[in-house]
């Protein structure tokens, strides 16, 4: 779930309330990121095949260059389909390393067609195991109000405690985080949803609050947080 739009839901007496979903702040990253949900083109796969076994500096310094692999949208596309919180240029970052280290040591695997999602879930994957492992070091997180948009600017989340929310939301199953980017994040209708299988509609309400306690917007008994909307107490733990 990639942080490109805004929640309008707002909570209260543990009940969820739908309203309006805000508008995605670039549509071209969307429609780009839609796009990519086939996987890499033909004319990508003809690229990795030439690079194939190239040490990885002479494959980054090309594939940064304009983002020849198209690895930003896919990127965007991935952390949608696996309904995490996550900032796609963070993972983006990642990915092309660790394509360009795998382009070089990885040359017959690398021309699988399947092989390029697989690296844009490993990354998603270190960004997530980075941002548990700095919240368990209690190191203040960089640049939260970039990096972690959607926890501050759509649920108030305090910026040095946005990471936190990030984490502890990540963390909770498919089932609930699916039921929380397609209800509230993209404010589908809740018809669609238990369409989709996140019914029935009392379990979809118990993962909405399950996550929205996660987050920090209320306690386990359905009240707002303590010390106003989107604080938490520092005893919470990831």
């Amino acid at each position: 779930m990639a942080e490109e739009g805004t929640a309008k839901r707002s909570v209260s007496g543990g009940r969820v309330q739908a309203g309006p979903a805000a508008p995605r702040s670039d549509s071209s990253v969307t429609a780009a990121s839609e796009s990519a949900s086939a996987g890499p083109s033909s004319d990508v796969q003809t690229l990795v095949r030439r690079m194939a076994g190239k040490p990885a500096s002479e494959v980054l310094a090309r594939i940064s260059n304009g983002d020849l692999l198209k690895l930003y949208p896919l990127c965007a596309q991935r952390i949608r389909d696996t309904y995490f919180v996550l900032d796609p240029d963070r993972v983006f970052e990642r990915a092309l390393a660790m394509v360009a280290v795998g382009i070089e040591v990885e040359a017959e695997s690398c021309l699988r067609p399947e092989w390029l999602v697989g690296a844009i879930d490993r990354a998603i994957e270190r960004t997530l195991d980075h941002d548990r492992e700095e919240e368990r070091a209690g190191l203040p997180p960089e640049n939260p109000e970039e990096h972690f948009r959607l926890f501050v600017e759509a649920f108030f989340i305090e910026p040095p405690l946005a990471r936190l929310s990030a984490v502890r939301l990540n963390g909770l199953e498919e089932r609930v985080r699916k039921g929380f980017q397609l209800l509230i994040v993209e404010g589908r209708p809740l018809e669609e949803c238990l369409e989709l299988g996140l019914g029935p509609p009392e379990r979809l309400q118990l993962d909405i609050l399950l996550a929205l306690e996660a987050i920090g917007l209320i306690d386990e008994n359905g009240f707002g947080g303590a010390e106003g909307k989107g604080k938490k107490g520092k005893e919470a733990q990831p």
